[in-house]
C-alpha cells in the first residue's frame, strides 16, 4: 500500500467510487511549504505550487491506496499534475499531485 494525499476531487466519494470500484479509506491530514495556486487545472480544478515556506499549509486527506490504485490516480489527474513524494505533518509519507 501507499498514501497518496489529496487536497480536491479525489476526496469525493463518487470519484472514488467511479476510479477504484470503492471508497478509499482516509484520515485528515496537513502538508506545509505548498499554496494553492490562483489557476486551475482544466479550468476547475485546484492545483498546487510549492513554496518551501512551512508557514504555508494546505489541508486535505490522506488515502492508502495499492500501486495500481496510484497508477489510476496518475491517469485521472492527467497532464496538468505531476506525482511528488512529501512528508505529511503527521509525518507520513505520500504522493502529492502538483501543478505540472
Amino acid at each position: 500500500m501507499v498514501y497518496l494525499f489529496s487536497y480536491g476531487s479525489l476526496q469525493e466519494a463518487t470519484i472514488q467510487l467511479e476510479l477504484f470500484d470503492r471508497e478509499l479509506r482516509g484520515w485528515p491530514d496537513v502538508v506545509s511549504g505548498f499554496v494553492l495556486s490562483k489557476e486551475k487545472a482544466y479550468g476547475a480544478y485546484p492545483i498546487l505550487n510549492e513554496t518551501k515556506n512551512p508557514a504555508h499549509r494546505i489541508s486535505g486527506t490522506v488515502f492508502e491506496l495499492s500501486e495500481q490504485e496510484l497508477i489510476q490516480a496518475d491517469v485521472y489527474e492527467g497532464e496538468a499534475y505531476k506525482r511528488k513524494l512529501i512528508e505529511l505533518e503527521s509525518g507520513k509519507r505520500a504522493w502529492l499531485y502538483i501543478a505540472n
